[in-house]
């Protein structure tokens, strides 16, 4: 049976996702090591759709969520915040820290835009990871003011 909204990729995507997803991790590496002050990452494929079980809108493997992993159980950190500002809700990343409260995760993007079935403001985490979720869905058509509000 084919699963619908899965992440269409091409011959080689995997490689360039596991590059991606490498390179976040490589940054905060570098950052923790004290090499670099800070850091930013501008990747492709992004990640924040990608689940657990399966990549979805293009993203292949949360890049995010793997380096956030990363940084609390390879380099010892204990509290990391996300902010992720997009006009999709990053449920992948929601759903990787949902029930963790290692995690602040923050989601700025339109409301009901994709997925529309996650990114509500009533999605504040569950167990340990209750009140560690934040969504901020905004109207369509918002525009600077209301990031200001």
């Amino acid at each position: 049976a084919r699963t619908r909204d899965c992440a269409p990729f091409s011959p080689g995507g995997l490689d360039i996702a596991l590059l991606a997803a490498g390179s976040a991790i490589g940054m905060v590496n570098a950052i923790l090591d004290e090499r670099i002050t800070n850091g930013y990452c501008l990747l492709r494929p992004p990640g924040h759709h990608a689940e657990r079980e399966r990549g979805r809108g293009f993203c292949l493997l949360n890049n995010i969520a793997i380096t956030a992993m990363h940084a609390i159980e390879v380099r010892g950190l204990e509290r990391i915040v996300i902010i992720d500002w997009d006009v999709h809700h990053g449920n992948g990343t929601q759903q990787a820290f949902y029930d963790s409260d290692k995690v602040m995760f923050i989601s700025i993007h339109q409301d009901r835009n994709y997925p529309l079935d996650t990114g509500f403001a009533d999605e504040l985490g569950q167990g340990l990871g209750l009140g560690f979720n934040c969504n901020i869905p905004l109207p369509p058509g918002s525009g600077d003011g209301a990031y200001r509000s």
